[in-house]
């Protein structure tokens, strides 16, 4: 039996541009550690931020967890920020931001300067 086998689920929330099976390989490296990890899929250009945290809370409610850990690339940890602000009734133990730019984006104003940048960085540029 694994240390973490009461260990809450960890949910993986991939970035901008990106599917949930790009992040297979960390999901994959969370499981031999010996937690229950799964990744969770968004239309990161598509649907604004606000939109992808309601719908990664209605992801969340719906797995019926008690807890539950996440760690989030890039733009889903900023997808993962707003859905604990939006759902303070879920229960997120922990919450790993790798490269997140919560602060700002250097790369991301230098892409909007360019003709078709904004439109290639998706609905979440604006919030």
């Amino acid at each position: 039996m694994s240390d973490h086998a009461a260990a809450p689920p960890v949910i993986i929330v991939h970035g901008l541009w990106m599917h949930g099976l790009a992040m297979g390989w960390l999901a994959r490296r969370i499981t031999r550690g010996g937690f229950d990890a799964q990744t969770w899929s968004y239309p990161s250009v598509r649907h604004s931020l606000s939109d992808n945290a309601r719908h990664f809370a209605q992801y969340c409610r719906a797995l019926n967890l008690p807890r539950f850990h996440v760690v989030a690339h890039s733009l889903g940890g900023l997808v993962s920020l707003r859905m604990l602000e939006l759902a303070p009734d879920l229960h997120c133990e922990r919450l790993v931001l790798v490269g997140t730019p919560y602060v700002d984006s250097e790369a991301a104003r230098g892409l909007a300067r360019w003709p078709g940048g904004t439109r290639l960085l998706g609905s979440s540029i604006g919030e």
